[in-house]
């Protein structure tokens, strides 16, 4: 897949599937964003080449191959049926579908490249030929992805006209993200409940030894940077109700916290690193296991993919 305009993924909502069922309600809420969006929906679902099997211990080409085609029928069969329960829902909903082989992180990450959003979901559950599951490559997928990518497990779910919750900083990742949140928030007619979270945690106390922290000052001057960020939108948009709010903790665990009854939770894929890590820093993936709704992951306007993030 490319960046073009001819690439199958430009510009719709792509939502990746397996040969498990525990991937209906991500693309259960990828079509329904996607029919309100007017864009087109591709469901995607990728099933390993020859070569992947053989390194999995099969050594008898003919087995191989037996498989590899067994693998292709069912991907195909599972797509028709992703697609006809989709139209029966969303008829108005153009749905496209494709079969890959190939590599699920990859091929998801390509997709970033041009789609609107990419979507997974849970982990599928163990089979005894092993189609990477899809939710078991969101960690993978949000380290590679260079685009925004929407995260819904089955163990999460939207709470209808709960506030899209957003963590902020001042980092890049995190402007984009207040920005993407604030869209959301319009768009589901919603407010925004914009959180700063902040920790002094263990790895700083040494250095702070003999150092006081005056809390107002730092408190007036999170505030501040929450003003100049915030301020745009609520200017812009003055019936969008947006609460701010400066919170003492992990931001992993604050926002974890605040997405139960949320619609959805957006972060930047990093936020501040160093010494104005103690503000928010980079938690997209603890996030993640901690949100009690829908996560989007969004990058900052031409961030590359960091490794080990």
């Amino acid at each position: 897949m490319s960046d073009t305009p001819q690439s199958p993924t430009h510009g719709r909502i792509v939502v990746g599937t397996d040969l498990s069922p525990r991937t209906g309600p991500a693309i259960e809420w990828a079509a329904k964003r996607a029919d309100a969006a007017g864009v087109p929906l591709l469901v995607t679902l990728v099933v390993p080449p020859g070569p992947l099997l053989l390194r999995n211990g099969i050594d008898d080409a003919a087995i191989v191959a037996d498989i590899g085609r067994h693998l292709h029928d069912r991907g195909e069969q599972k797509l028709a049926d992703e697609k006809a329960r989709i139209a029966q829902a969303h008829p108005d909903l153009v749905v496209e579908t494709r079969l890959y082989e190939g590599d699920t992180i990859s091929t998801l990450a390509d997709a970033t490249d041009s789609a609107a959003l990419v979507v997974v979901g849970a982990r599928g559950s163990t089979m005894p030929i092993a189609i990477p599951a899809v939710g078991g490559t969101s960690d993978a997928l949000v380290t590679r992805a260079r685009g925004p990518v929407a995260v819904v497990t089955d163990a999460v779910q939207a709470t209808a006209g709960g506030p899209v919750v957003v963590g902020v900083d001042d980092s890049p990742a995190s402007v984009e993200a207040l920005r993407v949140a604030v869209d959301e928030a319009l768009a589901l007619g919603v407010g925004v409940e914009a959180i700063h979270a902040w920790d002094v945690g263990p790895w700083m106390a040494d250095m702070l030894v003999g150092w006081s922290v005056d809390q107002a000052t730092m408190g007036g001057t999170l505030e501040s940077m929450m003003d100049a960020l915030i301020s745009p939108y609520a200017q812009e948009h003055p019936h969008l109700r947006i609460e701010r709010r400066l919170v003492p903790g992990r931001a992993s665990d604050v926002l974890g916290s605040a997405s139960e009854g949320a619609s959805l939770l957006v972060v930047g894929s990093r936020g501040r690193g160093g010494l104005a890590g103690l503000f928010f820093g980079s938690t997209s993936r603890e996030v993640l296991r901690r949100a009690k709704c829908p996560v989007i992951v969004v990058r900052a306007p031409g961030e590359e993919p960091a490794a080990g993030h």
